[in-house]
């Protein structure tokens, strides 16, 4: 068991402190015992290692298509499966490059304020410096609907 942290100990006493003025006293909402393979079951390691095995091998007693019912063999490439069992053609998605103009009106609408965001670049100097970083900021918009992959950092 892990020994409480000055932060773990703040996030208990927010807890509380909600808790208290939404009138949400802890009450016991525990599961006391479960019945496992006909038998009634109250240890908590039992029951979650039930649980855990009865939601891991439940992709393997579903089926998505029952017609389609053949065992896939584990060299088989997942994109050919998925054409073979969804019997619809899923719609294409069209992305169109971003332009300049569309960059432009996205950030001149933004509030001229000095708050920021995740980057801690104020809005205001966004916006008078845009004409500098507008390039960069369409490649890497473009590069990202191109290639499907979003920068880590922008994701905040």
């Amino acid at each position: 068991m892990e020994a409480d942290s000055p932060s773990n100990n703040k996030s208990k006493t927010s807890w509380h402190i909600i808790k208290s003025v939404t009138n949400k006293s802890k009450g016991n909402h525990g599961i006391l015992s479960v019945e496992i393979d006909g038998k009634l079951c109250n240890d908590h390691l039992d029951m979650a290692k039930a649980f855990n095995s009865y939601f891991t091998s439940l992709t393997e007693r579903t089926s998505v298509n029952p017609a389609n019912t053949q065992a896939t063999p584990s060299n088989v490439c997942p994109l050919n499966y998925f054409k073979q069992v969804f019997v619809r053609p899923f719609p294409r998605i069209t992305l169109t490059p971003t332009m300049p103009k569309e960059i432009t009106e996205i950030v001149r609408s933004l509030n001229s304020t000095n708050s920021h965001g995740y980057d801690e670049i104020p809005t205001g100097v966004l916006k008078h410096s845009l004409s500098f970083i507008i390039s960069p900021l369409i490649y890497i918009c473009n590069m990202s609907l191109l290639k499907g992959i979003f920068p880590t950092r922008l994701k905040f």
